[in-house]
């Protein structure tokens, strides 16, 4: 028995030292076909394994690995590919070196458990192939961890550290679908196991990490551009993620789409991001940069902008929760994608702030997140030439409140590029001259669901304080095109975009009318000063048109800064032929007041008092019909000329004792009130505003002609003496 136990423990001895000599000359070739069996038979043999060299350490459990390769075999691809059994993935793998420390060697090879204090992974270059379907799918990350991880039940190390790693991803036609450069990350307490769930392998990889990538790049379908994320910064501990650029790169390789700078997310959590699909942070804070926006293209067919004025991307999470955003100031390029070589709109310094948590659950688009959220946008403005380059228009002091459906403009301006004297020179024909300005314009009641959705205007009033200069020089040819079809409402019911304003404010604005005359060469200046005006049911859209077909004016003000006038107009949104209906009073005023207007455009001066002016009338695209009431007193004419040097009126003493003669000085005259009808037919090169002048000034003749002075009128082509009292034309 003692002889038994000898010789036992003496094979065991030999043994012992057997497999010790064994071990120490062999251990690397049993760990290369160990790492190489762990790969290929979870993969059919698609995949290979080598290294140049390595270095292990049992006894301190040591391991080090250098230029390891991780392949697919291209010859076992083809023989897959033909039995329809090629993965959906493929992919390729070279590290530099791998260096473990603390590696429990019996656990690996006894229990196919890998256990280690600390790995390092040093320049690792990952490249992954779809073969089947344009995008990574969640199965797919699945499947390439299974084999990656091969026969082991568990992976656990204290820390795991990888050095400037690169990976590639690729479609079938090897064209590059997503990169990262420059990757360093460390990751801590790592552990996986058999009891692990697959379905959520990616959240493995984001709890006790901290990882940054120098640059990552996603290239869009169809060589359409690129997305760039450069300086990313993520941090499991302090949930949060930063980047320090993201640029959105158009096909050409050269125009920045979107390039904004500093985001940061706090609060992060990113299990809800990777499993869920949900975006769930405390604030998402942007420090601005430049986004560029296109408008989509106008459907010509059906004169309607198709779908949406402005592209956003769809599909953005299915659920979002944010505490608060902030976008620092930031400058917006749009551009016309009908036409994208005009002159881009450049709206700058723009901020956009949300103070409110934003939760949208079945959102899954950015117009729904700013559709439920309390937001609010301001920008310095913007400037631009109009297509003629005639015109700068510019907007100035924006501010956009979703939480009150309020917008706020400062000032909203068109001025001229060029002087009047420079339009005048190049104009070929009778052409309006303006200036326009318009202060403190407030929109309130703003429907910004159908403004983001369907491209239309909805508001309950606009408030807006108005300056207007029209200059006209009659002494150049007249303009022989036709105006019919241009009326206010005919205008509004051609724009493109559906607008509906229940009610437009005007308060204390100017109207200013300056024409040069063609006889005299000079120039007259009708103003309207302190004018109040409101507009309601401003509309182009059918349903509220077919609900309300009028459109209603009332303004009133000061006519030359001393006689009240007011009107009133009707504006049929319902008919094609420009149906109208307007009436107006003048209240008590100096008659030669008008003289400022009179002398240089009809070179006549009038003289007594004005008791009042009242007229109603309706009328179409061709002609009116109405009545009008001129009351005066002590009324009388003189008629002018421009004297041989042709820069100063003088007086016709013939012309002005002619046509007092013509006229009666009183109304009412002998107890009785005359009043005249008024009929115009339309000049159809001529607006809108000179028909309705046309028919006023018609009656004011009929009322102040004496009868011989009506006959006379009749008999005479164009009564020179009564048409140069026009004060307007």
């Amino acid at each position: 028995m003692k002889l038994f136990i000898k010789l036992f423990l003496l094979i065991l001895i030999l043994a012992a030292g057997a497999s010790y000599w064994y071990w120490h000359s062999y251990k690397k070739g049993i760990f290369k076909y160990f790492l190489q069996h762990t790969i290929s038979s979870k993969t059919d043999s698609l995949y290979y394994l080598r290294y140049d060299s390595s270095h292990i350490d049992e006894i301190n459990g040591n391991a080090y690995f250098r230029n390891v390769y991780l392949q697919s075999d291209s010859e076992q691809q083809v023989i897959l590919k033909s039995t329809d059994s090629l993965p959906n993935v493929l992919f390729n793998v070279y590290i530099k070196s791998v260096k473990a420390s603390g590696i429990d060697m019996a656990a690996a090879l006894r229990n196919n458990e890998l256990h280690a204090k600390k790995i390092i992974i040093d320049e690792p270059y990952i490249q992954l192939i779809n073969t089947g379907s344009n995008q990574l799918q969640i199965e797919d990350t699945i499947a390439l961890y299974k084999k990656m991880v091969g026969e082991f039940k568990s992976i656990n190390a204290d820390s795991i550290i990888i050095r400037n790693g690169v990976f590639v991803s690729k479609n079938r036609r090897n064209e590059i679908q997503s990169s990262l450069s420059r990757t360093t990350i460390l990751l801590t307490k790592f552990k996986i196991d058999s009891t692990c769930d697959y379905t959520n392998v990616v959240s493995y990889f984001i709890n006790n990490v901290v990882a940054t990538v120098d640059t990552i790049s996603v290239h869009k379908n169809n060589g359409k551009g690129v997305i760039q994320l450069a300086g990313v910064n993520y941090n499991s501990s302090a949930k949060s993620l930063m980047i320090k650029c993201v640029q959105s790169i158009a096909e050409n390789g050269k125009t920045s789409v979107v390039k904004l700078n500093q985001l940061e997310l706090n609060e992060l959590n990113i299990e809800e991001f990777i499993e869920r699909h949900r975006l769930q942070a405390g604030m998402l804070y942007c420090k601005g940069g430049e986004v560029t926006v296109y408008t989509n293209k106008h459907d010509a067919s059906t004169n309607e902008l198709s779908n949406k004025s402005f592209d956003f991307p769809e599909k953005f999470f299915d659920e979002i929760e944010l505490g608060c955003i902030n976008l620092g100031n930031t400058t917006f390029i749009i551009r016309n994608k009908q036409f994208p070589e005009r002159e881009p709109v450049t709206v700058r310094n723009v901020t956009f702030n949300v103070t409110n948590e934003i939760n949208v659950v079945q959102g899954k688009t950015i117009r729904n997140i700013i559709d439920h959220a309390k937001w609010k946008i301001d920008a310095d403005g913007f400037t631009f030439i109009t297509e003629d380059k005639l015109y700068a228009i510019s907007v100035q002091g924006i501010s956009i409140d979703r939480q009150k459906n309020l917008v706020s403009i400062e000032k909203f301006g068109v001025k001229p590029t060029i002087s009047e004297t420079q339009f005048v020179s190049r104009a070929k024909k009778q052409t309006d001259y303006y200036t326009i300005e318009i202060n403190h314009i407030k929109l309130a009641g703003i429907d910004f669901s159908k403004l983001l959705s369907q491209s239309m205007l909805d508001m309950q009033q606009a408030n807006l304080k108005v300056n207007l200069n029209v200059f006209t020089d009659r002494t150049l040819p007249i303009n022989t095109a036709s105006k019919v079809g241009k009326y206010p409402q005919q205008l509004l019911l051609k724009l493109k975009i559906p607008i509906y304003i229940k009610k437009v404010v005007l308060e204390n604005s100017f109207i200013s009318y300056r024409e040069r005359a063609l006889e005299s060469k000079q120039i007259g200046d009708v103003r309207f000063t302190n004018v109040n005006a409101s507009i309601d049911n401003v509309t182009n859209i059918p349903a509220y048109i077919h609900t309300n077909p009028v459109c209603v004016i009332n303004a009133k003000g000061l006519l030359l800064n001393k006689a009240t006038a007011s009107t009133q107009w009707k504006l049929l949104l319902n008919t094609t032929d420009g149906t109208f209906d307007v009436k107006g009073e003048i209240k008590k005023m100096d008659a030669a007041i008008l003289n400022s207007i009179g002398m240089p455009l009809g070179m006549t001066s009038v003289s007594g008092d004005i008791n009042g002016l009242t007229f109603s009338m309706t009328g179409n695209n061709y002609k009116t019909k109405g009545s009008l009431e001129f009351l005066y007193s002590n009324f009388k004419l003189a008629s002018y000329k421009m004297d041989e040097k042709g820069d100063t009126l003088k007086n016709k003493k013939m012309e002005t004792w002619f046509g007092n003669a013509l006229i009666i000085d009183n109304n009412p005259a002998n107890g009785k009130t005359r009043t005249a009808d008024i009929s115009a037919d339309r000049e159809l090169n001529k607006s809108f505003f000179n028909l309705v002048w046309k028919s006023i000034f018609g009656g004011i003749q009929k009322t102040i002609l004496s009868k011989g002075g009506a006959e006379l009128q009749k008999r005479i082509k164009r009564p020179k003496i009564i048409n140069k009292a026009a004060v307007i034309k």
